[in-house]
């Protein structure tokens, strides 16, 4: 009464439908008749295929069967009228309902049970029901194919692109060591060179003491080298491209011949004891417990004028281990850093 009140002959309509639908189900079809027709007075937009359903039903249990046909007709127009804008479920159901009265009525009238309609609808909405989820299915199948082939196509670029990341990181690798054997190789020819050029200088120097009667540093050298064998290979063939002598001051300077099994230090002491005034033996005495064999070694060859340079070539060490050895004597010997160690022991 509200709504109607208000004038507002849509919400009317669809209370007054569900009345006529409780009516009806308590078997007041008048009732249920009355509340129709007056939706029915309404706009036309309040019409809806179940209300004729509903009228249809209650005109059938009344056994008026004209007015049933007439309003069941009315339902399938408008369900046929509508058919685009209702829900797919909604059609199927009042379908149903539709063909369900027609097939009342009809056996009402004729006595004849006929529902091979009904089922062949229903067919036809399974099987096409059936036809959409094989579709759907088809898809789903192809769309994971698609995934799959894209993950692989996915998996296969990162593997190439993980080939060519090692492959170029070898290439790299490859090229740094080639480069730091190169450089080494260089570094190790200026070596050679530079300690073949010391070699030279104290051979000449050796040369020089062996003119002279003076027992001097130049004799030291001469004896030294003479225990190397280098002097002897000048004395049967003094010449200055000598190939011989240059290939053993290479083996001296590249570490293949061990200077420890060449020199004898025993005799070496009585040279530089001779030389100068019993360093050694001064040294020994003095620091033997101090120093050890290596560094009372150094300090006499530092007495006997070798250069830091001529000590390395002439022990096979590095300057830089001669330098922390001279740093080592400093401090056993409470030196200060500058100062020359050969002065302080003498």
């Amino acid at each position: 009464m509200l709504t109607l009140n208000e004038k507002d002959t849509l919400s009317a309509s669809h209370y007054l439908r569900n009345y006529a639908d409780i009516l009806f189900a308590n078997n007041d079809y008048q009732g249920a008749i009355h509340c129709i027709e007056r939706v029915l007075s309404f706009h036309q937009s309040a019409y809806s295929p179940n209300l004729f359903c509903t009228a249809a039903m209650c005109y059938l249990s009344l056994n008026k069967l004209d007015s049933a046909k007439c309003y069941c007709n009315q339902a399938k127009s408008l369900l046929n009228k509508n058919a685009d804008t209702e829900k797919a479920n909604s059609l199927i159901t009042c379908r149903n309902l539709i063909m369900g009265l027609d097939a009342i009525i009809g056996y009402q009238q004729t006595k004849k049970v006929d529902l091979f309609k009904m089922a062949r609808f229903n067919d036809s909405i399974m099987f096409d029901a059936h036809n959409k989820q094989l579709i759907i299915n088809e898809k789903v199948s192809i769309k994971n194919q698609l995934e799959q082939q894209n993950l692989k196509l996915k998996v296969n670029k990162q593997h190439t692109q993980l080939l060519l990341i090692a492959g170029l990181f070898i290439l790299v690798l490859l090229a740094g060591i080639i480069y730091i054997y190169i450089r080494n190789r260089r570094i190790r020819l200026i070596e050679v060179e530079e300690r073949s050029e010391t070699l030279h200088i104290l051979l000449n120097d050796a040369i020089k003491g062996q003119t002279s009667n003076q027992i001097d540093s130049h004799f030291f050298k001469q004896i030294l080298l003479q225990q190397l064998g280098l002097i002897h290979i000048m004395a049967t063939n003094p010449t200055n491209q000598n190939q011989e002598l240059l290939k053993q001051m290479a083996r001296i300077a590249n570490k293949e011949i061990p200077v420890s099994e060449l020199l004898v230090w025993k005799d070496l002491y009585r040279v530089i004891d001779s030389i100068y005034d019993n360093f050694y033996s001064h040294l020994s005495q003095r620091y033997g417990n101090i120093l050890l064999e290596k560094e009372m070694q150094l300090c006499c060859l530092l007495c006997g004028e070798f250069s830091t340079k001529e000590i390395s070539v002439l022990t096979q060490q590095s300057l830089r281990t001669i330098y922390q050895r001279k740093t080592t004597i400093r401090q056993k010997l409470n030196m200060d850093e500058k100062e020359d160690i050969v002065s302080f022991l003498k």
